[in-house]
């Protein structure tokens, strides 16, 4: 399925949705932070290889277990049944096997952010043992900017994780779209059909920016870039974990091409050997040159 991105997303609408944030946090591994230092450059993983093995269907089992059990009796029954075929269709253990195959389909790729500079939870996942160091990097919000030079579907903001506020979107967004299939005459079903594919265009996009909110404390920020199936895949890039060939889309930055570079802050993890942590960094920064990256420490105390 493609997207359009002149689209208007009932995400986008809503009253809560935070488009702006002025400090972006990447964090990364030792070697993340070379690479996009050395290579001005972000990698966008596809949204079914992120660490999150719940991601997109944790919004149609939201969809299934607690919007149409509520709303049953209120809509359409076609388009109830049209409902329910796509969550069951997202959420079978067949989807991807499925989905491979569709030609124009737009994939998402996601670079994660957080708005807290110095989050435990964060550290602890990119500090697995006592000896590896994690990082972030302070972006500004002009990475944005330069994505959309790029890419012609470029999608930002803060993440949902309150299951309330989630419901009530999505049943919001439902009742919606069975008052514009109801005033269709059902003779036209072109276009009932047109209404039920822009519904589950905004079930797609709830799916992107939708967690569980076990996973609030990390106050994430996505940006995302929306790339049509097939069509681009020669865009990607592939890196191996766990066994498996991981697709990315790689963004040279070009923003700032007078010297000043879209990140300006480095953050490690807490550790000890602080000193020789800043020497190694200041060597970077001198051959990238970036005398304005600033350089500072984790203000969590180390635990041995």
């Amino acid at each position: 399925m493609t997207s359009n991105s002149h689209f208007e997303y009932d995400f986008f609408k809503d009253t809560s949705y935070q488009p702006y944030v002025s400090d972006l946090y990447h964090y990364t591994s030792p070697e993340g932070l070379l690479g996009i230092l050395q290579g001005n450059s972000l990698r966008f993983t596809h949204i079914y290889f992120l660490n999150d093995k719940s991601e997109m269907i944790y919004t149609y089992n939201l969809l299934l277990q607690d919007v149409l059990k509520d709303l049953k009796s209120s809509i359409n029954e076609s388009l109830l049944k049209a409902i329910e075929g796509r969550a069951k269709y997202v959420t079978n253990e067949n989807y991807y096997n499925e989905e491979s195959g569709v030609l124009f389909r737009t994939d998402y790729y996601v670079a994660s952010f957080s708005k807290d500079s110095d989050n435990l939870g964060l550290w602890n996942y990119y500090t697995k043992t006592n000896n590896k160091t994690g990082y972030n990097i302070k972006f500004k919000h002009d990475l944005i900017v330069d994505l959309k030079q790029h890419y012609e579907c470029v999608y930002a903001s803060c993440v949902c994780y309150d299951k309330q506020k989630q419901i009530e979107l999505l049943k919001n967004t439902v009742s919606k779209y069975n008052d514009l299939y109801n005033a269709i005459d059902p003779e036209r079903e072109t276009e009932r059909q047109d209404v039920i594919k822009n519904l589950s265009y905004n079930f797609i996009m709830y799916s992107l920016f939708f967690k569980h909110p076990k996973y609030s404390s990390e106050q994430e920020y996505r940006i995302i870039i929306g790339n049509c199936s097939h069509v681009d895949d020669s865009k990607l890039e592939f890196r191996i974990q766990n066994g498996l060939f991981i697709p990315y889309l790689e963004h040279k930055f070009t923003y700032g091409d007078d010297g000043e570079r879209i990140f300006d802050g480095i953050k490690v993890s807490p550790i000890s050997n602080k000193n020789l942590v800043r020497y190694s960094l200041t060597k970077i920064k001198n051959k990238i040159n970036a005398p304005y990256l600033e350089i500072s420490f984790s203000e969590i105390p180390l635990r041995y």
